[in-house]
């Protein structure tokens, strides 16, 4: 299988699973006017969040579990990791950097890297309030 593109293997050996859903949003706390959950298990509660014209890509968004998940120590520090950036990245795709890198800065986003040619490409990247990385680059 090695050696295929993305493509060439999913069409040699279809997935079983359908649709993953990857917590890789942590925030500190919910907004109080966060209207509803997908999901409430206990004390638990997540959001899933996604594109309007990709109804299959999900991304799950999930406060630091409390206790009996969590305990309080080990809370703190997860939330000392999100203050540092280490709470996860998020990969976006845009057709025009620049032209979302200026509505996005027009909104209020603040990015600690603007959009630049990299090796691989041009991307950018900015900070969600809880810590998390989101990163665009263009296709």
């Amino acid at each position: 299988m090695f050696g295929r593109s993305p493509a060439q293997y999913r069409t040699a050996c279809p997935p079983v699973i359908e649709q993953a859903r990857i917590p890789a949003c942590v925030l500190r706390a919910y907004p109080a006017e966060t209207p509803h959950f997908s999901r409430e298990l206990g004390n638990f509660r997540w959001l899933a969040v996604g594109p309007a014209n990709q109804p299959g890509v999900n991304i799950v968004l999930m406060a630091v579990p409390g206790e009996p998940v969590l305990p309080a120590e080990t809370q703190q520090a997860v939330r000392e990791l999100m203050a540092k950036g280490f709470a996860g990245t998020v990969f976006l795709t845009s057709d025009d950097i620049y032209k979302d890198y200026d509505e996005l800065t027009s909104r209020g986003v603040e990015f600690v890297e603007k959009p630049g040619q990299r090796p691989y490409g041009i991307d950018s990247a900015f900070r969600d309030p809880s810590g998390n990385n989101i990163r665009i680059a263009q296709r």
